[in-house]
């Protein structure tokens, strides 16, 4: 009778144990399952506008640096202008500038808008000069400019170093520096990037690559800065991590920047966006620096020598209105 008893307890004991651990697996189950199929936590979004395609920002939403700080990000394209009047109307949460555009985001903030640049990303802008195959610098007699006052500048550097005797043709666009070389009009034009690498590919040549202290940099309203500065940190730890990529990881960056301009992976093409691109840290310079010459290119306006940007001065609280750069690391 006892050795039933005792198989009896023993059975149970083992039912008791097996019930437990048929339990113990229900429940990891349902885990992995609510892990998989469950609700997500949706990130908060935050809207970008862009004036251009910018390898900084697309790097940032490749690599994921944005999603690691808990945000989703969204770019919408639109024009500088545009840009300015979406960020003062709330309609996106910051705007970003490229060189030739960063001139609005100043331009407002001067006048009294209350935007601030909070982080100066890319610290030299890159305006390639090119030329019809086979010509020198001495060859040139016309040259193509596009009047943003960033490659304007550098359009001046460039003539006053060299010392070159040559007509100037002022244009609105890159796109129409490009047209003025292709029909026969300029020897050479300075030109954004995207427009060197489409009149490489037609035979023509990257005479030189001009890369002056002058950044791209992400804006702010006041108000997002004070109420939200939590958020304003991540946006630009994000920022400063696909900068330190970019230094880091050259041959990755390379590739990335091909596939956002659309780019084969050929050997010059290779070798065109490590010239125009990975230079970013390789001069040492303030950001103090940056900043006072951007402002000064920006208040000269129109002007016809670089000693005419050189004579803009800039006050501190001036420079009070247009960045806020305190939480760059």
């Amino acid at each position: 009778m006892s050795v039933i008893v005792d198989k009896m307890k023993l059975q149970l004991s083992m039912n008791k144990k097996f019930l437990l651990a048929t339990a113990s697996l229900v429940l990891v189950a349902a885990g992995v399952i609510t892990l998989f199929l469950g609700p997500r936590i949706e990130l908060p979004e935050i809207k970008i506008a862009i004036n251009f395609p910018s390898p900084i920002l697309f790097i940032a939403a490749e690599k994921g640096f944005f999603e690691e700080k808990g945000l989703k990000v969204k770019f919408e394209t639109m024009s500088s202008e545009d840009s300015v009047s979406a960020l003062l109307a709330g309609e996106v949460d910051y705007a970003y500038f490229l060189p030739p555009f960063i001139k609005s985001s100043v331009e407002a903030s001067l006048r009294g808008a209350p935007i601030k640049i909070i982080i100066l990303t890319e610290k030299y802008q890159v305006v390639p000069v090119v030329t019809r195959s086979g010509l020198k610098l001495n060859d040139l007699k016309i040259i193509g400019i596009v009047s943003y006052p960033s490659f304007y500048y550098q359009g001046l550097k460039f003539i006053k170093e060299n010392n070159l005797k040559v007509k100037i043709i002022k244009v609105e666009r890159s796109k129409e520096a490009e047209t003025s070389l292709t029909s026969g009009m300029t020897d050479a034009a300075l030109v954004e990037p995207s427009s060197a690498a489409r009149l490489r590919a037609q035979g023509f040549q990257v005479l030189d690559i001009l890369n002056e202290a002058l950044p791209s940099g992400l804006s702010a309203r006041d108000d997002k800065i004070e109420k939200e500065p939590e958020e304003v940190k991540k946006v630009v730890y994000a920022l400063q991590q696909a900068r330190e990529f970019i230094v880091t990881e050259p041959e990755e960056t390379k590739k990335l920047i091909l596939k956002l301009f659309k780019l084969k992976e050929v050997e010059e093409n290779l070798q065109m966006v490590e010239k125009m691109y990975l230079i970013w840290e390789r001069r040492n310079i303030s950001a103090d620096e940056v900043t006072e010459l951007l402002t000064q290119i920006v208040k000269a306006g129109d002007f016809e020598t670089v000693q005419e940007v050189e004579e803009q001065v800039v006050t501190p609280e001036e420079l009070q209105k247009v960045f806020d750069l305190r939480f760059v690391k």
